[in-house]
This record gives structure tokens, sequence and C-alpha cells, in this order.
């Protein structure tokens, strides 16, 4: 095996090329500290403080549609007289929303009573009618069949 020797002028060479960039990077942040020391420094606006009252305001996120959009229908017939609430208004359970003219209801509603005071009538005549035939029933003076009738219309 052989081996080779250098000249001694060659370890020199790397070694100072070393050297030299070593230096240079060391040397080469001083002159930055001394350029940024001597910059300006940034304007600043300043202001005197004031007390006052100042509004307050905030910005939420909202609906333009109702959660419960109902649609209202007439339930029954009749002229409607007034409205007691406004488009877009929130309204509860049991309030009165319109008024309807009540004489047609009225009127219905006292032809009806006056068929229930008929009928109680025609009821009160029957309960008569079937006390009184009873005992003439009994000694023979009416049929059976009448009194039979009376005791059917009781019913």
């Amino acid at each position: 095996m052989k081996m080779r020797v250098q000249p001694p002028h060659t370890h020199f060479r790397r070694g100072s090329g070393v050297l030299l960039c070593l230096l240079l990077a060391l040397t080469s942040g001083c002159d930055r500290q001394e350029a940024e020391s001597t910059a300006m420094p940034p304007e600043v606006l300043v202001a005197e403080v004031i007390q006052k009252d100042v509004p307050i305001f905030g910005e939420w996120v909202g609906t333009t549609v109702g959660y419960v959009d109902a649609q209202i229908r007439a339930r029954i017939q009749g002229y409607l007289l007034s409205r007691h609430y406004t488009e877009g208004s929130v309204v509860k359970a049991n309030d009165l929303l319109f008024k309807i003219d009540p004489r047609p209801y009225k009127a219905t509603l006292d032809q009806l009573q006056a068929e229930l005071i008929r009928a109680e009538a025609a009821y009160k005549k029957s309960l008569l009618d079937v006390r009184r035939n009873t005992p003439l029933a009994a000694e023979g003076a009416i049929s059976q069949k009448e009194l039979d009738d009376a005791i059917q219309a009781r019913a």
C-alpha cells in the first residue's frame, strides 16, 4: 500500500479559507446594529382622553318570519263587524280576533230555545195524561190502547 504525502502549504490554504469564512460571518452582524439604532421611530397619533357617555348598540341575527305562521280561517259564516288584531302581531290562545254579527245566531238560538220549551211542555202534558189515564183504564172508562199511547208519548 502506498501512502501519499501532501505538501504542508495545502493544509494552510484549507485552514485559512475556513478561518476567513468564519471571520466574515462574525463581523457581518456588527454593521446592522448601528443601522437599526440610527433609524427614526415610527410616528404615533396621540389624543387627549375625555370622559363622556357613549351610546351602546349591538347587532344581532333575527328572523323576519314568525316561528308559527298560522292561517286564520273562519269556522262559521257571518258578517264581519270588526277585526281586533294587527297583521304580524303576536296573538295568544283565546284572544279575540274578530267580531261577527250575532243577529243570525241569536235568531237560531231563540228558535231552538222555543223548541225546547215546546218539548218540555209536551213532556209535562204526557206525564199528566198518564196520571189521569191510569185510574180511568183501571175502571174501564178508557181502553188499554189509550193508556199505552199516553205511556209511549211520555217516553
